[in-house]
């Protein structure tokens, strides 16, 4: 079953361009983004299913005035760091245990 998001299926709200769409995931590489196709405005929720070779796991909202608000797990400079840059520009950090490389993690995040 497809899920859609005001009527549009799931997938078709993303550029794939650059990815591997397989059955029930897209692969996204090292070093690659995925990408809404349309800006959106309001608040945001956002749950995705990955899994880290070792580090950076990113979210990112948007981009703002040179400010690209966003959480990192895995962070490369600090793993044991959770990094949430808010729209402000304000940082927020928080002590974390890293995630091991390779099995898949259920992440969430909710903004107004």
């Amino acid at each position: 079953m497809r899920l859609s998001v005001d009527g549009l299926p799931k997938w078709d709200l993303f550029d794939l361009s650059p990815h591997e769409l397989r059955d029930t995931y897209v692969r996204v590489n090292p070093s690659q983004a995925l990408q809404t196709v349309t800006m959106y405005r309001g608040p945001i929720d956002v749950t995705l299913v990955a899994r880290t070779n070792n580090t950076n796991i990113r979210l990112h909202a948007f981009a703002a005035g040179g400010i690209v608000p966003g959480v990192i797990w895995n962070w490369e400079a600090n793993p044991r760091e959770l990094r949430v840059q808010h729209v402000d520009g304000a940082l927020g950090t928080a002590p974390v245990t890293p995630l091991a490389p390779g099995p898949l993690v259920r992440f969430a995040i909710r903004g107004d």
